[in-house]
């Protein structure tokens, strides 16, 4: 498999072959080789992995969430820490419910709905996500 390159999508079973740390691994090494320096760099890496690892898993919802956002003008890159700052936001509010099953993933899947470009640019003015 060639170095992890988040504006390119990884082919799915060679991403999925790949061990979690491995994967977490490419994802840090890019990072530090394109000079991006997250706050929290373990952290940044493993939601770039878990978003890859939605969409090589064939995640509707998400696959289909990261091409509008990059029809809407972000690019992949930018696609997939939108879509990962909605799976902070999801855990975040609701780590504490437990028993919410299924009406958490549903959850989830809504929010991705609704995320824009434009809505997800501001958020991140504001915060600095991922």
């Amino acid at each position: 498999m060639t170095p992890y390159d988040p504006d390119q999508t990884p082919e799915a079973g060679a991403w999925l072959a790949l061990d979690e740390s491995e994967r977490i691994g490419r994802i840090t090494a890019h990072h530090a080789a394109a000079g991006i320096t997250p706050p929290n760099v373990r952290l940044h890496a493993a939601l770039h992995a878990v978003v890859e690892n939605q969409i090589a898993e064939e995640m509707e919802t998400v696959r289909e969430t990261l091409a509008r956002l990059c029809a809407e003008g972000l690019t992949r890159h930018e696609a997939l820490h939108a879509v990962g700052s909605v799976l902070v936001a999801h855990l975040t509010v609701r780590m504490g419910r437990r028993g919410k099953g299924r009406a958490a993933v549903d959850d989830y899947f809504r929010e991705l709905r609704s995320l824009t470009a434009d809505g997800w640019r501001e958020h991140a003015r504001q915060k600095r996500t991922i």
